[in-house]
């Protein structure tokens, strides 16, 4: 992210994991929101290995070393790119973006990057 850019502003995209190709890790200077919605695979983040498919949300943290692999033929993920000032100068809502991926951080970084979803939120997902 620029430093002199007051907003970063999120961004989304459908990304598609083939099997056998070779994906190597990354990180990102913002926050990113995964939701699986179809094959099979992991998610490595940091030094721990987390089996996803489709239903499945993870938070990763922003500077937490992270690839998706594919198990199944493909793995399809939704991304979404964003920070804590991603909804500007929309104070409410950002004390309560800036709670939620507070928290959210905390548990990606205690080795806990899932969002447990039950079966009613999975379908409206």
């Amino acid at each position: 992210m620029n430093e002199d850019r007051a907003y970063f502003i999120p961004q989304c995209f459908e990304g598609i994991v083939r099997h056998r190709v070779n994906v190597f890790p990354h990180k990102h200077d913002f926050q990113e929101l995964v939701y699986c919605s179809a094959g099979k695979g992991l998610h490595h983040v940091g030094d721990k290995t987390f089996p996803i498919s489709a239903g499945d949300v993870m938070f990763l943290p922003a500077g937490v070393d992270h690839l998706a692999e594919a198990i199944s033929e493909t793995l399809t993920l939704h991304v979404v790119y964003f920070s804590e000032n991603s909804l500007g100068d929309i104070p409410s809502a950002c004390d309560t973006t800036k709670a939620v991926t507070s928290c959210l951080t905390r548990r990606a970084n205690e080795g806990n990057p899932i969002i447990e979803l039950d079966a009613s939120t999975r379908r409206r997902v």
